[in-house]
């Protein structure tokens, strides 16, 4: 994922370079290169010219392991609960994470990124849908009475009801991109970005209704209470920009995790 978020806004090679020190561009060895462990047992300094190691690189490592924990480990929290659903958890989270730090340190979210997030949102709803309708065929033609409901359209209401979760998805992704193009627009990039117009078709597609709908809200309270904090430290003036991706990382994430259960107790409440 460092790999990634270094390399991508720069227009490096991602695998066929070897990785090399920022300042004495020395090529960094295998030794060098452990997740947490390097960074610790070289004092978070280089080996060859002792400059200060990015800390933003094993606080990457950190989470990327977190994550990988609590998606493995946790079933039904997010919505799936076999392998399949995790992998694919695992690389949403992924392109997250890469977008939340990329974003952070370089102001930019590359398209590319973007487009591997849809991707991946497109192969795992083609695949998974498909593999529900053929699991509820084959169990159903060998049954006597699955027949019956199979001749009285069961199949057919069940891919009505996963095209309009597909359909829903498409749809908040749509109104999504066209209201941060909006906004995009009326600030002249300076409150929203291209990139942050494009992440935002894909919050869409990974979120859904109505777990979008946390997700959003949570994404500009967080955003405006941090920037108010900075203002108030003096860390930023009025007039200065802070990076919105990481706020909508931060959305999507409890969106994903917690969307439904939000929408539930603000129910509730209501």
């Amino acid at each position: 994922m460092n790999v990634v978020i270094d390399r991508l806004p720069k227009r490096q090679k991602l695998i066929k370079s070897r990785s090399i020190c920022p300042f004495c561009k020395t090529p960094l060895s295998f030794r060098d290169l452990l997740p947490i462990v390097s960074f610790v047992l070289l004092g978070g300094k280089c080996r060859y010219c002792k400059k200060k190691i990015d800390k933003t690189l094993p606080l990457v490592e950190i989470l990327a392991g977190v994550m990988f924990i609590l998606v493995m480990s946790i079933d039904g929290g997010i919505g799936g609960v076999g392998i399949v659903e995790k992998l694919y958890y695992l690389a949403i989270f992924s392109v997250l994470l890469a977008v939340f730090f990329m974003d952070l340190k370089y102001g930019v979210i590359e398209d590319k990124l973007v487009l591997a997030g849809v991707f991946i949102w497109g192969f795992y709803t083609v695949f998974s849908k498909a593999g529900i309708l053929y699991f509820y065929y084959t169990s159903l033609r060998g049954d006597a009475f699955g027949k019956y409901l199979i001749k009285a359209g069961f199949l057919n209401s069940l891919f009505v009801r996963e095209l309009k979760e597909v359909f829903l998805s498409l749809l908040c992704a749509v109104i999504l991109f066209l209201f941060f193009y909006f906004l995009a627009f009326i600030t002249r990039g300076r409150g929203i970005g291209g990139g942050d117009v494009k992440f935002a078709f894909l919050m869409g597609l990974i979120l859904g209704f109505p777990k979008i709908i946390p997700a959003f809200f949570l994404s500009f309270l967080t955003g405006a209470l941090v920037s108010l904090i900075l203002i108030l430290l003096r860390k930023k003036t009025i007039k200065q920009t802070v990076p919105f991706g990481p706020f909508l990382v931060f959305g999507a994430v409890l969106g994903l995790l917690f969307g439904e259960g939000i929408v539930s107790w603000y129910l509730k409440f209501l």
